[in-house]
């Protein structure tokens, strides 16, 4: 399946480790349904997100933009068709994802990194922007 090729109208599961950042790149007119997995509900979403420090208010509004009827919650992956899988969060919570969820989860998966990475090549140059 060619995810970004052919754009439809999808479902989605959110898996984050710090802050649904997927959430924000959304746009409800492509959006079916979306799960967050390891949440139970909007309150308890709302509730970890304030417990952590982040703005309540940006994870609202971005909800009402959905209406909740849109949203589901649960401890185990929503499996739907046209479902995309959606990791945000550190380079070993994506990595340890991948492997786990590689295995039970048979969609696309598309992992954000949720800060800057460093490459340990410092001094490299894409190619085609290599001197002579």
């Amino acid at each position: 399946m060619h995810v970004l090729a052919n754009p439809t109208p999808s479902s989605f599961i959110l898996l984050f480790e710090r802050f649904p950042i997927w959430l924000l790149a959304l746009e409800p007119s492509w959006t079916i349904t979306i799960h967050f997995l390891g949440f139970t509900s909007v309150e308890h979403l709302i509730e970890k997100m304030s417990l952590v420090g982040y703005p309540t208010t940006l994870i609202t509004r971005a909800l009402h933009r959905f209406g909740l009827r849109a949203f589901s919650f649960g401890l185990l992956p929503d499996h739907q068709p046209n479902t995309i899988m959606l990791v945000s969060g550190s380079l070993p919570f994506l990595l340890h994802q991948a492997q786990h969820y590689d295995t039970i989860f048979s969609g696309p998966i598309l992992s954000c990194l949720d800060h800057h990475y460093h490459s340990r090549f410092r001094n490299a140059r894409p190619v085609g922007l290599q001197t002579s």
